[in-house]
């Protein structure tokens, strides 16, 4: 049992399409708390709109809609609680380094918004990605979002730990509970 301390936030991100959202589903299916990517949310409610705002034609505007949606994430954790993150604020700081942007603003907001020091990153896998109108990116670019996503987080000063390619993204799921110590 946990104690009543500061809530676990466990970030798990990589690029567009590698499977994140996937094996947070079967951890959340295991009984533990996800908070759902914001960012896919919202480009879906985007997408819907006459004029959407979309982080590939605006990230600046983009990133003002998404920022009041990743802080209430933040902000439902409560104490004692294991709480997963399909994305997190500091996420903001590889999209930025991604399209050219000064990443200054997010790495002050990453200073704000502390997740577990330890970051989970999925790879893609090119047999498994698939371009569509939520992720219009190549695979070569979501190789470059991953990138720079890992360089945003070392900036804001997190460890990094590669989830090993496994058979399953269920595997994957069982895999991450026992680096955390959790039960599958």
């Amino acid at each position: 049992m946990q104690s009543r301390s500061a809530p676990r936030r466990v970030v798990v991100t990589g690029g567009p399409g590698c499977g994140k959202t996937t094996i947070l589903d079967h951890i959340k299916a295991g009984g533990y708390d996800v908070e759902p990517e914001a960012a896919r949310i919202l480009i879906q409610n985007q997408l819907q709109r006459d004029e959407p705002i979309l982080p590939w034609t605006d990230r600046v505007a983009f990133d003002r809609l998404l920022l009041p949606v990743l802080r209430k994430g933040f902000e439902r954790a409560r104490p004692g609680q294991t709480i997963f993150y399909d994305r997190a604020v500091p996420d903001l700081i590889g999209w930025a380094l991604y399209d050219g942007l000064d990443p200054s603003t997010y790495l002050g907001l990453a200073k704000q918004y502390l997740y577990d020091r330890t970051v989970y990153f999925v790879r893609g896998n090119p047999k498994h990605y698939q371009a569509n109108v939520k992720r219009p990116y190549t695979f070569a670019q979501v190789q470059s979002i991953h990138d720079r996503l890992l360089e945003g987080y070392g900036l804001a000063g997190y460890n990094v730990r590669i989830i090993p390619a496994r058979e399953t993204t269920r595997d994957a799921a069982i895999w991450l509970l026992s680096d955390l110590g959790l039960r599958s």
